[in-house]
C-alpha cells in the first residue's frame, strides 16, 4: 500500500472514532454522559432558533422546537457563551499554529 493512502485511511478511521466519541456514542459511561449533556446544551439550550434535543424522538422535538422557535433571553445568553468559547478556541488554535510555523523556520 502507498504511504499516502495508508495515512489517509488511518486519519479517516481516527475521524470516525472522534465523531462517535464527541457524539457520546462510544466511550466510558461517565464521559458519554458528559458529552451528551454538552450536546444537549449546544443543540437545545444554546441555539437561538428552533432548539432540538438530539436524544429525543424527532417528531416530538420538531413540534416542541416550533413552539419555542423564537429566542429567549436564557438561550441568547447561552448562545453568547458558546460563541465566546468557540472564539477563544479558534484564537488559541491560530496562535499555536503561528508559533509552530515560526519555530519551523
Amino acid at each position: 500500500m502507498d504511504k499516502a493512502l495508508l495515512l489517509l485511511l488511518a486519519s479517516g478511521i481516527v475521524a470516525v472514532f472522534a465523531m462517535l466519541f464527541m457524539s457520546g456514542l462510544i466511550g466510558p459511561k461517565r464521559i458519554k454522559d458528559a458529552m451528551r449533556a454538552l450536546n444537549r446544551w449546544i443543540d437545545k439550550d444554546a441555539t437561538l432558533f428552533f432548539p432540538v434535543d438530539p436524544y429525543k424522538p424527532v417528531g416530538t422535538e420538531v413540534r416542541e422546537g416550533l413552539r419555542n422557535f423564537w429566542p429567549s433571553s436564557w438561550r441568547m445568553r447561552n448562545s453568547l457563551r458558546l460563541y465566546r468559547l468557540l472564539l477563544i478556541v479558534l484564537l488559541l488554535a491560530a496562535i499555536i499554529s503561528l508559533i509552530v510555523a515560526a519555530l519551523r523556520r
